[in-house]
C-alpha cells in the first residue's frame, strides 16, 4: 500500500482549522520570552483585558502575544506538515486560519 499511495497521492491539503483560537500551552511563556525577548508573566493580566502599566504597554504586549501565537501555529503546525509532505513527494496547501494571522505561514513555505 505505501508504494501505491506514493503514486496516487500528489497534494496534501488542510481545508480547515478546527482548533479555535489558541492562546496558551505548557511552553508558551518560554516561547514568548525566546521570540519577544521579555517575560510575559508580569503582563499576564493584559490577556484578561486588564491594562498593565499603560494602555500603550498593554496593546504592545497583546500584539506580541498574538504574533507569538501566529508564529507557533506556523512553525509547529504548518511548516511541519509542509516538510513532511514534501519529504513524501507531495505538494502542500492550506486555507487561512483566521483569526490567528494564519497567512503568516505562507511565507515560511
Amino acid at each position: 500500500m505505501p508504494l501505491l499511495a506514493k503514486e496516487v497521492l500528489k497534494v496534501f491539503h488542510v481545508d480547515s482549522w478546527e482548533c479555535g483560537s489558541q492562546n496558551w500551552s505548557d511552553n508558551f511563556t518560554n516561547e514568548f520570552k525566546k521570540r519577544r525577548g521579555y517575560d510575559l508573566m508580569p503582563y499576564l493580566l493584559t490577556m484578561t483585558g486588564v491594562p498593565v502599566e499603560s494602555a500603550a504597554t498593554s496593546e504592545k504586549v497583546l500584539h506580541d502575544v498574538r504574533q507569538t501565537i501566529a508564529e507557533l501555529i506556523s512553525d509547529i503546525f504548518y511548516v511541519t506538515l509542509s516538510k513532511l509532505t514534501h519529504e513524501k513527494g507531495c505538494s502542500f496547501s492550506a486555507e487561512s486560519v483566521a483569526p490567528n494571522n494564519g497567512k503568516r505561514w505562507l511565507a515560511a513555505l
